[in-house]
């Protein structure tokens, strides 16, 4: 799925010039993950003491584990009885979809719905694909407003991440906290090199798949389908480890030191390199400190 885009050779050129030119200048050059610190330092080693990675956090005040009977906007979207597989984001060019639609393929006959929230390049597409198999567990919603969130996100049993092949260092999955924040299995299709899988593995929250594998999706939905134990013991792990993990990486003296206390002078921040692939939640971005 997704679409070529048009290459305009002296544009990129001109931003990538710009981009580096920028982290030279820069006190503190923050990212959102590892892969996107080793891609930094491979387009410009010289700036390699001045990157930080911050991973994106969520609020595990405001989104809490809520059991799905208990929930209007599962009750409102026929959401509760069935098993549900919620995806909540963007559905951009830089997310793995395909895995998805083959898990669901899979899963056609058996009681699992897939709620899709949001929005993003690849969402349309997706859509017509579900039409044209003629698959009935797919729910399509838009973006939600910000106070219906703590709902939405509880409103499954199994939460998606997903990260295309190519992309895990062009990307970090914000909504990979927020589903954290849920307190759900969780399960991250994604490179096999991807930081995801040892974040999931040392979370021990769920599972990672690569990309493809849509079959190995669909055995863990039907895994946690039989009532197993374990889902509900990482369910128990997750929330107090995204607790501590989260405010120690949204803390501002962690903000602060990572740059050497100059973040406190913050004028302004400027995007060095916006991506292009729908996501605008993910770049990289240069500190400019004045």
């Amino acid at each position: 799925m997704g679409r070529d885009e048009p290459q305009y050779p002296l544009a990129l050129l001109a931003g990538a010039l710009s981009a580096r030119s920028s982290r030279r200048r820069s006190k503190g050059v923050i990212v959102l993950s590892p892969a996107m610190k080793d891609r930094v330092v491979s387009i410009c080693p010289e700036v390699e003491q001045k990157v930080s990675v911050i991973h994106s956090w969520a609020d595990p005040d405001r989104i809490t584990p809520l059991p799905k009977a208990d929930n209007w906007f599962a009750q409102q979207h026929q959401l509760v009885e069935p098993f549900t597989v919620l995806y909540s984001g963007n559905m951009g060019r830089c997310h793995d979809v395909n895995t998805i639609l083959e898990a669901a393929i899979h899963l056609r006959d058996e009681p699992v719905q897939f709620a899709c929230i949001g929005a993003g390049a690849k969402r349309e597409e997706l859509m017509q694909q579900v039409q044209q198999l003629g698959l009935k567990n797919f729910t399509f919603l838009p973006y939600q407003d910000r106070q219906v969130l703590p709902f939405s996100l509880t409103a499954c049993d199994l939460s998606l991440v997903s990260v295309a092949e190519g992309m895990e260092s062009l990307v970090a999955p914000s909504k990979l906290y927020s589903a954290l924040s849920s307190a759900r299995p969780l399960a991250v299709i994604c490179p096999p090199h991807s930081y995801l899988n040892q974040l999931v593995s040392e979370a021990g929250c769920g599972a990672s798949f690569k990309n493809g594998d849509g079959q190995g999706l669909a055995q863990f939905v039907r895994f946690l389908m039989h009532d197993d134990p374990r889902p509900k013991a990482w369910a128990r792990r997750v929330e107090p480890i995204c607790r501590s993990r989260l405010r120690q990486k949204r803390s501002p003296s962690s903000t602060s030191k990572c740059c050497g206390g100059q973040l406190l002078k913050l004028f302004h921040c400027s995007i060095s390199h916006r991506l292009n692939f729908g996501d605008q939640n993910n770049c990289l971005i240069t500190v400019k400190l004045q």
